[in-house]
């Protein structure tokens, strides 16, 4: 499976890399979500980059995460893997910025329009999905990214 850009040789495929697994460990199993900066704080906390990685430059290794799980979902013949990097929030409103509405809107089959009008229940139904799904350890396997079991767990 090609997965070229998550295994890029960028900063931005770098904390991919990084926060996919953290994603998995702190998050889905953990059936929680995370604010930006707390991910942010977290991937420097445990050295894992090399300098810091400010919440504003989420966005593009959070694109490159949902690439990279929508690629893989056209070979693995598993079902649908649900976008996972929605559980990254803004602090204030307790949802993901807008740069991610087309992979939920892919995952769920309707249209972005329909995701920008999202309601707090349709955020946590979604959110519930991505508790519920366990091949988290299959996909980060697929990915050459461990299976997330021990990622982060130093607190």
């Amino acid at each position: 499976m090609l997965l070229s850009e998550l295994h890029g040789n960028n900063r931005s495929a770098e904390i991919a890399r990084t926060m996919f697994p953290l994603l998995v460990s702190r998050c889905a199993r953990r059936r929680r979500t995370v604010t930006y900066k707390e991910i942010s704080d977290l991937m420097n906390s445990l050295g894992t980059l090399k300098g810091r990685t400010g919440h504003r430059q989420l966005g593009k290794p959070l694109e490159i995460i949902g690439n990279a799980i929508r690629e893989m979902e056209k070979g693995w013949g598993k079902g649908k893997i649900p976008p996972i990097t929605v559980l990254v929030v803004r602090k204030g409103p307790g949802q993901p910025m807008y740069g991610g509405h087309h992979f939920i809107a892919s995952f769920l089959g309707c249209s972005e329009a329909e995701v920008g009008d999202f309601e707090k229940k349709d955020w946590d139904s979604l959110s519930q999905k991505i508790y519920d799904f366990r091949r988290w350890g299959e996909v980060l396997a697929l990915c050459d990214l461990g299976d997330g079991s021990h990622e982060g767990e130093a607190e």
